[in-house]
């Protein structure tokens, strides 16, 4: 380090516009560099990519699922659906207490790689999403 910002620094610590520059940078560093933005953006891309392989497969907003057989996938922080009689269509799940039960069981014993679910589907741009009204262990 020069001697000359050695100085500089040294001379502008005891100033308020100092303290109130070096927030702001701050500030402006954390806000684009969130790991929240770039993991809801991650999310939403990775949603968008799994239901716009076909969108003649999408399905409409109050959609019911029942009895459902197939697994579940984690990718970025979310729990998935696949259908075992369509393993290309997935269904993101969006988070309640039955998903977090399930989310739970799965922790405990990964063992139990197929479910019955029984649910909902919502749309929301290009990509269906899922929730969980009823899941058991598929025998």
């Amino acid at each position: 380090m020069s001697f000359r910002f050695a100085k500089f620094i040294a001379s502008n610590l005891k100033k308020p516009i100092f303290w109130i520059a070096i927030a702001a940078a701050s500030i402006a560093f954390l806000v684009n560099v969130s790991p929240a933005r770039t993991s809801d953006a991650a999310i939403a891309k990775e949603s968008k990519q799994a239901s716009a392989q076909d969108l003649s497969s999408m399905q409409r907003e109050g959609a019911k699922l029942a009895k459902v057989v197939g697994t579940f996938q984690q990718s970025s922080g979310r729990f998935c659906f696949v259908p075992k009689s369509n393993p290309k269509q997935n269904y993101c799940c969006l988070e309640n207490l039955m998903l977090q039960r399930v989310a739970v069981a799965l922790g405990e014993q990964s063992s139990f790689a197929e479910w019955k679910i029984s649910g909902e589907l919502t749309e929301f741009q290009d990509a269906n999403y899922l929730i969980i009204q009823t899941a058991e262990r598929a025998e």
